[in-house]
């Protein structure tokens, strides 16, 4: 993920979370895996949650780093859109 919209630190520690609960809900990760018991179910958990993160923080690396901004003035950023 970009830096550009400040989630990076965010989501990581909604990762660790998310990851150190499915370990505590699994009693048998040892048994069946911890990909099969945990991960598959924490990957897709945090996919969903993260994906509009991820897509805010591409359309802002656009807009930061759009030629049109820079020609258009000095203008707030976020008043020009492509």
């Amino acid at each position: 993920m970009s830096p550009f919209k400040g989630q990076g630190a965010n989501q990581a520690l909604l990762d660790a979370l998310s990851l150190a609960r499915e370990i505590a809900k699994s009693s048998k990760w040892h048994e069946n895996g911890i990909r099969e018991s945990v991960l598959n179910i924490f990957e897709a958990e945090m996919l969903a949650r993260s994906a509009t993160k991820v897509q805010s923080s591409a359309d802002a690396v656009k807009l930061l780093h759009s030629e049109n901004v820079l020609d258009k003035g000095n203008g707030p950023r976020g008043k020009y859109r492509e």
